[in-house]
């Protein structure tokens, strides 16, 4: 079962630009994520746990004031 989100004439090259946006993100948010993917469905907390450790890094300090910034 899967969910379609875009149809695209050029399959290949909408998998590479997705592969980059992903590549661009924090290393240890992406890190995190996959291990959240692979950890079994009886670890609820493990999401809660990633969301604690990754709100103290200097990566989400540094995008949350270019954010406030932005936004004034």
């Amino acid at each position: 079962c899967g969910l379609v989100l875009d149809v695209v004439d050029e399959p290949l090259t909408a998998a590479h630009s997705l592969a980059d946006r992903i590549a661009r993100q924090a290393p240890l948010a992406l890190k995190l994520t996959k291990r959240i993917l692979d950890a079994p469905g009886s670890h609820p907390w493990a999401d809660d746990i990633a969301q604690a450790v990754l709100f103290e890094t200097e990566d989400k300090q540094r995008r949350m004031t270019a954010f406030l910034e932005k936004k004034k």
